[in-house]
């Protein structure tokens, strides 16, 4: 065997150490592992890194305690026999925080399709009561991003916020499917949400079936006091200017 030979043997070993070094990066297990269904993932998951309750409620823990106390000493949701509220709370966060389907979590909490089901909408009530305290109508000056931006000011110095519709997919039964399929064919519920220039929700207005049009769901919205809609000032008149361009409204009071 001449040099050349073993100059290409050497390469070849090489390529081989470079390719098993890349396969073990690339297929290696991660750093914790969690029971997969039962108490032990609670446990786990309540007990172990601050990382992987984020990952697997989309929340830190203190987070997560402090609105565990909050529901229960406001009396929101009880402790029943078999499921907690801390695990009423995780199959909630759970489910919307990965899109998770009602058998999944049957297996991950050990608990029948009926008790997903109850303890998901007993969260979501909950949830929304608590929503009218936490998303807090703007404060009523000009925000600065309108104040900064000469294109904006000074014709909209009075607006308070900005508000759009969006479609979510939707899973509904057969029967209820036509109301739901939107103007491209998908089933979706049409959500209207509100936020200020920094992103901070003040609004949101979801459940309306896909085929309806946004300036109906606005309209709802504005027909009906007790949806909590950003109020306008006492003593002013209010309006709403939509631009076509940019598909999206302005909440103007004046």
């Amino acid at each position: 065997m001449d040099e050349f030979d073993l100059e290409l043997d050497e390469m070849e070993l090489v390529a081989a150490a470079a390719g098993y070094y890349y396969y073990n990066s690339i297929t290696r297990q991660p750093c914790h592992s969690l029971s997969p269904s039962g108490s032990g993932f609670m446990t786990e998951v309540l007990n172990g890194h601050d990382d992987v309750c984020r990952e697997m409620f989309r929340m830190d823990k203190h987070v997560f305690h402090k609105l565990c106390d909050t529901l229960r000493q406001r009396g929101m949701l009880r402790d029943t026999a078999g499921v907690m509220i801390e695990e009423q709370l995780a199959i909630f966060l759970n489910i919307i925080g990965h899109n998770e389907r009602n058998r999944v979590i049957q297996e991950r909490f050990q608990h029948s399709g009926e008790t997903i089901s109850r303890h998901f909408n007993n969260v979501l009530k909950a949830i929304k009561s608590l929503s009218r305290e936490f998303l807090q109508p703007p404060p009523l000056n000009t925000p600065p991003e309108i104040l900064r931006n000469n294109r904006f000011y000074p014709y909209f110095k009075d607006c308070i916020g900005v508000i759009d519709g969006m479609h979510i997919p939707a899973h509904v039964p057969a029967k209820d499917q036509s109301r739901f399929r939107n103007r491209k064919g998908i089933l979706s519920q049409n959500v209207l949400a509100a936020c200020t220039f920094d992103l901070q929700f003040i609004f949101v207005y979801p459940g309306w079936e896909g085929s309806v049009a946004d300036s109906r769901v606005l309209r709802a919205v504005l027909d009906d006091p007790d949806q909590n809609f950003p109020n306008i000032p006492e003593g002013a008149s209010g309006n709403i200017f939509t631009t076509g361009t940019f598909n999206f409204f302005f909440l103007i009071w004046f």
